[in-house]
């Protein structure tokens, strides 16, 4: 959040505020917008039920800062004031998040997909319609790959419960996420991708047998996939084929 024309910084040293330009605040900041303030803050404290639960916390410590910029420098209430205009503005945008699922352009036809994340390995988007409400000071949701705003369902990275995983992949953001579009592309080009795969290999595991039948699987000591021409011979309650051709990738 700025503080009036981003002419006062917000300096957490010790709790305390650090002004930047006061002379360059204009507007009215004497004692009637001060009171006025804290009755806004007076209200939002003797009326918690109207703050959404998941806020709430949030809320008290954005209000907690408001009380010290107007006991202790009342010259800065415009800042206070776009506080708490951002709190209100925080507070219907999560009453106003759609609750049921929102109509989508694309066709899904996958819920799952595991990106091949380029510092962090494979993470797992989880198609989520509707997304969780953003937080009180989130500016929303952003899609990771074309770097579309005000996402309302997506593909989300998840933890290994099923909710939403936040780690930061990049400053200033928490999560990953995909619109609908990018979701379905990246399915559509990993599939080719498996494809051309398997076209290679089969090119490569059958030379001498064309009718041979071929088993592609994933092995369990690498991210890697494997072709083998399967052993007519093999017990069907044994280890699995036999490898008489691999290929990997």
């Amino acid at each position: 959040w700025t503080m009036g024309e981003s002419l006062i910084q917000q300096c957490r040293a010790e709790g305390d505020y650090v002004l930047v330009a006061q002379e360059d605040i204009d507007g009215d900041s004497g004692p009637d917008l001060v009171a006025a303030l804290q009755d806004r803050v007076r209200g939002f404290l003797e009326h918690p039920e109207g703050i959404p639960e998941p806020l709430r916390g949030d809320v008290q410590v954005s209000l907690g800062e408001v009380q010290n910029i107007l006991s202790t420098y009342p010259q800065w209430a415009r800042a206070a004031q776009d506080r708490l205009d951002a709190i209100d503005q925080g507070i219907q945008e999560h009453l106003q998040w759609p609750r049921e699922p929102i109509p989508c352009p694309q066709e899904m036809g996958s819920t799952v997909l595991y990106f091949d994340h380029p510092t962090e390995g494979f993470i797992k988007l989880q198609w989520t319609n509707p997304l969780p409400p953003p937080l009180l000071h989130s500016t929303g949701y952003l899609c990771d790959g074309c770097r579309r705003s005000g996402l309302q369902a997506a593909f989300q990275h998840v933890d290994l419960d099923g909710g939403r995983d936040i780690t930061t992949f990049e400053t200033g953001t928490w999560g990953w996420d995909f619109c609908p579009q990018c979701g379905v592309q990246y399915a559509l080009d990993e599939r080719r991708r498996l494809q051309s795969f398997v076209e290679e290999e089969c090119a490569k595991a059958r030379p001498a047998d064309p009718s041979a039948e071929l088993v592609l699987y994933r092995s369990q000591r690498s991210s890697g996939l494997f072709l083998r021409v399967r052993d007519l011979t093999c017990i069907p309650w044994g280890e699995g084929p036999s490898a008489s051709s691999v290929g990997a990738a």
